[in-house]
């Protein structure tokens, strides 16, 4: 992986699932940069601040409530909007004194904001995502219809 120098870049998602890390299974996301390199993004697993943090992530890129357990099958899934352009904010972190490049943010350029493993299929380890991505979905603001919206 080649590394970028920090900054917003443009990507497509080329292909993701689960892979087993460190402190076991992590969701593993692999962008195709613009004139650039592919880059993985790793959604923690271990701790439920790790599931918020990931299912986060996953939503904003396609997931949903009903299918985001599903991600573990990959890119034939379909869950991940893999046409979608996504803008990846790319930072330095220092780490046990040696400085890496990674993936901080994903964000949805259309939607208003404020911030080499193999993959593993069929494992269940997803599945406690479900209940967090329906609870977030379900406190999310509701749009109002447009005969609802008031004119000036």
């Amino acid at each position: 992986m080649s590394k970028l120098v920090p900054g917003k870049y443009e990507a497509k998602i080329l292909e993701y699932g689960l892979v087993e890390g460190a402190r076991g299974p992590q969701v593993k996301v692999v962008f195709g940069i613009k004139n650039g390199p592919s880059y993985s993004w790793f959604g923690q697993l271990a701790t439920e601040k790790n599931q918020e943090i990931t299912t986060k992530n996953l939503m904003i890129m396609g997931a949903n409530p009903s299918n985001i357990d599903k991600v573990e099958n990959g890119a034939a899934s379909g869950v991940l909007d893999q046409n979608k352009v996504f803008e990846l904010v790319i930072e330095d972190r220092v780490y046990n004194g040696k400085t890496y490049t990674e993936i901080k943010y994903i964000n949805d350029p259309s939607t208003p904001r404020t911030p080499a493993q193999e993959f593993k299929k069929g494992t269940g380890a997803l599945v406690a995502l479900k209940g967090q991505a329906a609870a977030m979905a379900a406190s999310a603001p509701k749009q109002a219809a447009k005969e609802d919206d008031i004119s000036f």
